[in-house]
């Protein structure tokens, strides 16, 4: 058997499993890479949404990456909740060595269910990394916050002038009946993807579908490809999803044989 491709996944601790790291390590799995995860903030959530979060140790993120990725190679990054401007300046050293690997960044504002999940300065930090980023992952939200722009279309246009290169935007916020996620690339190529609203609300949906296009890429797709595959997978997902809590829905990634329904 061949090793998987490995995945470096820096993002948030949710302790539902819903969200965040464990949403990473699902998904990277679910899409046949492997997943190594890193830790950048500590969350007190539950599945209506985030209530206080603690970024993490930057020196100690930076120390784990460097141990880390002296024995294994990457083949591409995930970033998820980075929560400071601290800790992504720490996500840039670590992704310094490595200037052709491919990073996806779901650039972690809020959390689905309501609660900041960013500190002062995380969105003038995130706009640094832009240049560094293979595909930038916002919903229509965290476009408009990330670019300082109300108009989609321009705040599109405003990432690309800070060094963007690929963006999917996915549209579960739009009040429209079907879904449209749109990809648009520097070159001001435009793919769009289309698929049924589901009802209810789902926890944890933006981390599974950056998570399978990082796992997607690390395996050499193209990012058409990768956009194909993972929101095919990330819908699946999302159909199968169920409820644990008394809030938001989540994401049934992985299947789970001879398993017993809770009562």
């Amino acid at each position: 058997m061949s090793a998987p491709a490995v995945v470096i996944a820096i993002s948030g601790l949710d302790p539902t499993g819903g969200a965040g790291i464990g949403a990473d390590i699902e998904a990277i799995a679910a899409m046949g890479a492997h997943c190594c995860p890193l830790i950048s903030c500590q969350t007190v959530q539950d599945s209506h949404g985030v209530q206080r979060v603690v970024p993490g140790d930057p020196a100690l993120l930076i120390e784990q990456a460097r141990v880390l990725l002296a024995d294994l190679r990457p083949a591409a990054f995930k970033l998820g909740a980075l929560a400071s401007k601290e800790i992504v300046e720490a996500v840039q050293q670590i992704l310094t060595p490595f200037p052709n690997v491919p990073v996806v960044m779901d650039p972690v504002l809020a959390g689905g269910g309501g609660g900041s999940l960013a500190r002062q300065g995380l969105a003038d930090a995130l706009r640094d990394l832009l240049p560094r980023t293979h595909l930038c992952t916002p919903n229509t939200l965290e476009l408009t916050a990330l670019a300082n722009e109300p108009d989609k279309a321009l705040a599109a246009e405003q990432l690309f002038r800070l060094g963007a290169r690929q963006i999917l935007l996915t549209g579960t916020h739009a009040p429209t009946t079907q879904i449209c996620h749109h990809l648009y690339t520097s070159s001001r190529q435009h793919h769009p993807f289309h698929c049924e609203r589901l009802d209810g609300e789902f926890h944890g949906s933006g981390c599974t579908l950056a998570a399978a296009l990082a796992a997607r890429l690390a395996q050499g797709d193209t990012t058409l490809e990768a956009c194909n595959a993972s929101l095919k997978y990330c819908h699946h997902s999302l159909v199968n999803a169920y409820s644990l809590g008394e809030g938001q829905n989540f994401p049934g990634r992985l299947p789970r044989t001879g398993s017993t329904p809770a009562t």
